[in-house]
């Protein structure tokens, strides 16, 4: 389920980690954990699309010769 918070909070994803959800993010979290987030008010469902890119790494193309194996 996609989230965002509306207030920092603590959630276990898996029921052994706890991990922060900060205020302002935008979150993937199981369906049971993002439902309690948005029925108590902390959070809400955003559609898939509105989710913001991950960051990838740059092609940096090949190193200078002086850096080859």
């Amino acid at each position: 389920m996609k989230i965002k918070m509306l207030t920092t909070r603590t959630g276990s994803p898996d029921g052994r980690t706890v991990c922060s959800y900060a205020r302002g993010e935008q979150y993937d979290l199981p369906e049971s954990l993002g439902k309690v987030f948005v029925k108590e008010g902390w959070a809400k469902k955003v559609p898939a699309k509105a989710l913001k890119p991950v960051a990838r790494k740059k092609d940096l193309g090949q190193p200078p010769e002086n850096k080859q194996r």
